[in-house]
């Protein structure tokens, strides 16, 4: 599931910056990304990491258990 996630975000990573937009996540299939983007998006930078993006879900499932 990492490994499919990191393929995509690498793939919507267009710009190679190490970080995309929502419109770059939902360009990519990537709705999860895009549907929490301003959860995901701490700092409001309007960008999100992949670290970021791992941290936001690391964080759900642990408070979903």
């Amino acid at each position: 599931m990492v490994r499919k996630l990191a393929r995509q975000f690498g793939a919507a990573d267009t710009q190679n910056t190490g970080s995309i937009t929502e419109a770059q996540a939902r360009a990519a299939g990537l709705g999860y990304v895009a549907n929490h983007f301003r959860q995901i998006d701490a700092s409001g930078s309007g960008r999100v990491s992949f670290s970021d993006v791992q941290r936001y879900m690391q964080a759900r499932s642990t408070t979903q258990q």
